[in-house]
């Protein structure tokens, strides 16, 4: 009795070959008898195929195949059916096409492993732990399958079944740690995000975290670092929720910040609020001074001075200038760099200016 010839896909390296070199009608492509062309090894190869043949030399493979062989973009239910010695998505097809973000069986593409369009489904959600959700992943144009990070499912817990987090809670223990079951709701512990005060157990929302108080007015936060949830008084001489604006010191008001003890502060004792400039002489000398108390009044006594920074006070205004555009805002021996406003000594000698250059009329060139 004639034995059964089997062909196994001994993957023989017989000759190189592209997918190009398969004809339209399935046949196998220029590779000699008796072996088709494997794009994905780029290689002829016999293929897995119980044939039925007698003992004796093999057939023309083309012959042998006949209908045995199934082309590609045919249906298909395993590997050995397909002339390829690939079935991907249903269909025989030119390439294992078993990365992420690849398919076979796309419309007009049928047999040929193609990229998926952006937006495609390529991995589902699924919750990493009790309380954080994975997102379902997604193609990309480059056909990278891509995830949009994790999600926390806090005050709820992330439903394992239906890999998203849930709606809806019965009892304490359907909620996240800290987290209370009210009416079929989580209500979040302090210092989680929240949009309005019926989120939070407490009862409080404020500065967009549920808060153990309502925390009002200035210079209080509940979402100050290592702080979130407790409200705390704004650290002195800062304002990150700018509640204090800043007014002149002439009127012994807020100075733009916070005093640390929940409240806005006050231009401190000492500033100058009330001087008489007296410019005889080019020195611009502040006479009859006065300075704020302390509690916002102008009414501590100060000595005469000159104004800080070696400018000049304005007899107009009798207030010192904190900036200058020409030498007339500095103090007589004192130069005005217009570039950074700001006021320097003049100079006598090439020397002192070195390495800049020499000394042009009193200015460093």
């Amino acid at each position: 009795m004639p034995s059964v010839v089997r062909l196994v896909a001994l993957a023989l390296a017989l000759a190189g070959c592209s997918v190009d070199d398969i004809a339209p009608e399935g046949r196998p492509c220029p590779c000699g008898p008796d072996t088709v062309c494997n794009p994905a090894t780029n290689t002829c190869v016999r293929m897995a195929v119980d044939l039925g043949l007698p003992d004796g030399p093999a057939p023309d493979r083309a012959a042998a195949l006949g209908d045995a062989g199934l082309p590609l973009g045919q249906s298909c239910t395993g590997a050995d059916q397909c002339r390829s010695g690939n079935c991907a998505d249903g269909v025989c097809c030119d390439a294992p096409c078993d990365v992420p973000c690849t398919a076979c069986n796309l419309d007009g593409k049928e047999g040929k492993c193609s990229a998926e369009p952006p937006g495609t489904s390529c991995a589902p959600a699924v919750c990493q732990d009790s309380h954080t959700l994975a997102p379902e992943k997604t193609c990309d144009a480059a056909g990278l399958c891509q995830g949009a990070g994790t999600t926390s499912c806090a005050p709820y817990l992330c439903d394992m079944a239906a890999a998203a987090c849930s709606t809806s809670c019965e009892d304490d223990g359907d909620c996240s740690t800290g987290a209370r079951c009210a009416d079929h709701k989580c209500l979040a512990p302090a210092g989680t995000p929240c949009g309005g005060a019926g989120e939070c157990v407490s009862g409080f929302c404020a500065d967009g975290v549920c808060c153990d108080t309502a925390c009002a007015g200035p210079c209080r936060s509940c979402a100050l670092a290592n702080n979130e949830g407790t409200c705390t008084n704004v650290a002195s001489g800062t304002d990150p929720d700018n509640d204090c604006s800043a007014a002149p010191p002439s009127t012994c008001g807020n100075d733009g910040s916070c005093d640390g003890n929940g409240a806005c502060r006050e231009h401190p004792a000492k500033t100058v609020c009330s001087a008489v400039c007296d410019s005889e002489g080019g020195d611009y000398w502040l006479e009859n001074v006065k300075g704020c108390d302390g509690n916002g009044s102008c009414s501590l006594p100060l000595a005469d001075q000159s104004c800080p920074g070696n400018f000049a006070c304005s007899p107009f205004t009798d207030e010192c200038y904190s900036s200058c555009t020409a030498d007339s805002q500095c103090t007589g021996e004192w130069a005005c760099d217009q570039l950074n406003g700001i006021c320097f000594t003049k100079c006598m000698t090439d020397a002192q200016c070195k390495p800049s250059g020499g000394c042009s009329s009193g200015v460093c060139d």
